[in-house]
């Protein structure tokens, strides 16, 4: 069974990039696919398949459409979807034992558990519900979720049909949005369970290397609180977009339990 993980990358982002797939290769036994846009990326490992995707006239929503592609293209049988602004942990590879079996049944991929649930979050709730309401007349059944998952080859048409609706340019919307909507749509009423990639901050990555007391308050406050259970699986975004704060990151995981 072929198993890894997707992400993508413009040349901007490339050193970042290699944060994450310098992670995958210290702390995981599986590869990662990277879909470079509009450039050459290159890594000097065998561990690293990249492809190069040509896309003209670039934005943002172009960009979102290559990390649901790359799911789709990768060729895995399990794979993990990621945005660039991550890095991996010690544990990533839990991720995959404790959900190959599931993954491998579901009809729908097994997305992370947002903490904050904008379905219901006061300051988001008009926004979103609104922008659902361009998909589909049905509510949630379940909370909003981020949109990374854990796919298979069984579930990967929902992936495809969420690729599908971003290419009506007359809706548009975010990978995440269209992931929400059409998870409403079809009356989905489960996720993976937790939230495996909290926010790369200066508190969390100082909970997870030595389990501080005071830094772990924020895990409380973020995410705990609000019923969202974590794993240290990821860190993503925040200071993931600092690269020697992260490559330094990495370093201090390398010496975690060496």
């Amino acid at each position: 069974m072929k198993i890894g993980f997707t992400a993508f990358c413009t040349s901007d982002f490339s050193g970042i990039m290699d944060n994450l797939v310098r992670s995958i290769i210290a702390f995981s036994r599986y590869d990662i696919t990277v879909y470079s846009i509009n450039f050459d990326y290159v890594f000097d490992s065998n561990r690293v398949n990249v492809k190069r995707v040509n896309i003209c006239n670039l934005n943002l929503f172009k960009i979102f459409q290559t990390k649901i592609y790359a799911a789709i293209d990768s060729g895995y049988d399990i794979g993990l979807m990621l945005d660039g602004d991550m890095i991996v942990t010690r544990e990533i590879d839990k991720i995959f034992d404790e959900n190959e079996g599931a993954v491998l049944k579901a009809k729908y991929p097994l997305f992370s558990k947002h903490p904050h649930n904008p379905f219901v979050n006061p300051n988001h709730t008009k926004e979103v519900m609104g922008a659902i309401r361009k998909y589909t007349d049905k509510l949630p059944k379940m909370k909003y979720v981020y949109a990374s998952c854990l796919f298979s080859n069984e579930n990967k048409w929902f992936l495809k049909d969420v690729y599908d609706r971003m290419s009506e340019s007359e809706i548009g919307g975010s990978d995440e949005l269209v992931i929400n909507a059409l998870l409403t749509q079809y009356q989905v009423d489960y996720d993976i369970g937790y939230n495996y990639f909290p926010n790369a901050t200066d508190n969390l990555i100082n909970c997870y290397l030595n389990n501080d007391q005071e830094s772990c308050k924020e895990l409380y406050e973020t995410y705990v609180k609000h019923n969202c259970p974590v794993k240290f699986y990821l860190f993503h975004g925040h200071k993931c977009k600092d690269v020697k704060y992260m490559s330094d990151v990495i370093d201090k995981i390398k010496g975690k339990h060496a």
